[in-house]
């Protein structure tokens, strides 16, 4: 074909409206992204360490107070810490054994000693079902005075009369259960008001027409017939009624196996049963049972061992009334 031919063709393309399609330039593309390489693995958290075993619980602790008495004292003693199951407390060389009782959860116990109490050191093993504490107390002498009675013939059989056994082993059946809590809070009070005529002291050595009966197991006071007495804290009343030796008597529980009683009354005025307040009259003063004259005689157990009550009104049963001394007295008149 000649160029003018050509030409021609090409100018009819264009009069018939046909354009010639040339192909799209391609964008140029990023280059493709690399594959992701795996992240790097973490360091491995180090392990915690182990927790230390919990510390075992400390083993209770007792403690006596005061760790030395004089003869006709008594100690307190206490566990640090409340104890499953039951606890014992056993004093060797003592005739009656404490008697346990529980203050929040934690044991308590009195531990009474006679007057005539052997002078020395006294071991202590307090049990429980798991474990045990070993101790001591000490009781240290303390100077009693005689006291000599002249008496008739018919007195003197009085204070020997058998029966009076029977007597007295039903009052040491009714001290052997107290009540499981202290019913005090506050020191004891005497039983008489006004000035006290001490005639007989606790734990004087006593004989009866010249022969030696024994201990005094309280105090006595001189008073008119008649004259009030006073409980010397609440508690409640467990006998209230006349015996041989004893005349008209009342005994006070005060809980916790301490007990006061009231010998020789004129009249009773409270019967067994009966909860007591502080300061309340509980009978009269008279001349009854074995007695030689208008007196009170009044005296303080643990269970059924006699101790001296004036300690009693220095401050509460409880509380730590340090090591052993001379109570103050009031003046024999």
């Amino acid at each position: 074909m000649t160029r003018s031919a050509i030409c021609l063709a090409l100018a009819g393309f264009l009069l018939a409206g046909c354009t010639l399609t040339l192909p799209k330039a391609t964008p140029p593309q990023p280059p493709a992204a690399a594959a992701s390489a795996p992240a790097p693995a973490s360091a491995p958290a180090p392990a915690a360490a182990p927790a230390p075993p919990p510390k075992p619980p400390e083993p209770p602790r007792a403690a006596i107070e005061p760790a030395r008495v004089l003869q006709g004292d008594f100690a307190v003693l206490r566990l640090d810490q409340p104890v499953s199951g039951e606890v014992t407390v056993q004093v060797q060389g003592l005739a009656e054994q404490p008697r346990t009782y529980r203050l929040e959860g934690r044991p308590v116990a009195f531990i009474g000693f006679p007057a005539a109490a052997r002078v020395g050191v006294y071991p202590v093993t307090v049990t429980w079902p798991d474990g045990s504490w070993q101790g001591q107390v000490e009781v240290v002498k303390k100077a009693f005075t005689e006291d000599r009675l002249v008496v008739s013939q018919e007195l003197e059989n009085t204070y020997y009369d058998p029966r009076s056994d029977q007597e007295w082993a039903r009052v040491f059946a009714l001290r052997s259960r107290s009540a499981p809590r202290p019913l005090w809070q506050t020191p004891f009070r005497v039983p008489l008001d006004g000035k006290l005529d001490i005639t007989t002291y606790f734990g004087e050595i006593r004989y009866v027409n010249g022969k030696e009966t024994g201990r005094h197991s309280g105090m006595d006071f001189g008073a008119g017939k008649g004259t009030p007495v006073h409980a010397p804290a609440p508690g409640q009343v467990i006998l209230a009624e006349k015996l041989i030796l004893s005349g008209n008597m009342v005994i006070i529980d005060h809980g916790l196996n301490l007990f006061t009683a009231y010998y020789h009354c004129d009249t009773l005025k409270v019967k067994p049963g009966d909860w007591v307040e502080t300061g309340q009259v509980i009978g009269t003063v008279g001349n009854t049972g074995f007695s030689l004259g208008d007196h009170l005689h009044w005296t303080a157990t643990i269970g059924n061992t006699p101790v001296d009550p004036w300690p009693l009104t220095l401050m509460p049963p409880l509380g730590f009334r340090g090591p052993a001394a001379e109570p103050l007295r009031p003046t024999r008149s």
